[in-house]
């Protein structure tokens, strides 16, 4: 009964800390079921102005959701038409640090939006914190291009966007999204989410900022009992760069590198200008 399943997730949730100790592979099993049936709910049900199901659900907060929504993601998970195939492997993964570095027009940046959108619909609990060393940036980088993604995926009447906060939240779950600069650490430390902790931070450009400046962000992300995780992403970088001791040589975080000729959606054009570049250089 797919309406049920919001008092399913509490159910898994409430026992989750119990039952993984008995088999941990088992709660995982159920969770992934769980959030397999509640896209499916969110593909094919009518909401009749309320959330889905009757109850509380520790996956998502208390929202208002529009009447007669429909949401058809079918075609976003594991799609290779969606993604460059070199991301697919990262899409569901949950380590506790993520780097992404590569060459210009990768596509990099816009899959880790693509991939924090769909977190984001999802029931699991997903409040970003996206950041750059300079806060005001995010105007012109992150926050249009998360933007953006809502909009190609046909999603903009499921998001509420605040455009002097830039703050992103999901009407369907309750996950929001903030923005902030590591050049206003007060800001940082006072930013909080409506449905509980903050479960992921990204941090575009990374090489921009400085080791004591991620260590704080660390600490930022404790706390509480949903997973968590930081994404870093970045372009090449000088071999003595702290970031590549830190989290690279230490494996202290899972790598992906790309280059733009893993960025299939890229024009012929882009692709000979590019190359033309590289010939230059």
């Amino acid at each position: 009964d797919l309406s049920k399943l919001s008092n399913l997730g509490t159910y898994i949730e409430s026992f989750k800390d119990e039952l993984s100790k008995k088999d941990l592979s088992n709660i995982s099993k159920i969770k992934s079921t769980y959030e397999e049936a509640y896209l499916k709910y969110l593909n094919l049900a009518n909401f009749q102005g309320s959330k889905p199901g009757s109850g509380s659900s520790s996956f998502g907060g208390s929202s208002s959701v529009t009447t007669n929504v429909k949401v058809d993601l079918s075609y976003v998970s594991g799609s290779t038409q969606v993604f460059n195939d070199v991301y697919l492997p990262y899409l569901h993964n949950t380590d506790r640090y993520l780097v992404f570095y590569g060459g210009g027009s990768s596509g990099k940046s816009y899959f880790i939006a693509q991939r924090f959108i769909y977190k984001l619909i999802h029931p699991t609990r997903c409040n970003l914190l996206v950041v750059r060393q300079t806060g005001d940036t995010n105007r012109k980088s992150t926050f249009p291009l998360l933007k953006q993604v809502i909009s190609n995926w046909n999603l903009s009447e499921h998001f509420k966007v605040n455009e002097s906060d830039m703050r992103i939240k999901c009407k369907l779950t309750g996950n929001e999204v903030a923005f902030a600069g590591l050049d206003d650490v007060e800001k940082i430390k006072s930013i909080t989410f409506e449905n509980g902790e903050l479960t992921d931070i990204w941090v575009e450009e990374a090489t921009e900022t400085q080791e004591q400046d991620i260590n704080q962000l660390k600490v930022r992300l404790r706390g509480g009992k949903s997973k968590k995780q930081m994404v870093l992403s970045f372009n090449p970088i000088n071999i003595q760069h702290w970031i590549k001791k830190h989290f690279i040589d230490s494996k202290l975080a899972t790598v992906c590198f790309s280059t733009y000729k893993d960025n299939k959606f890229l024009t012929d054009d882009d692709r000979k200008a590019l190359e033309d570049l590289k010939e230059i250089d």
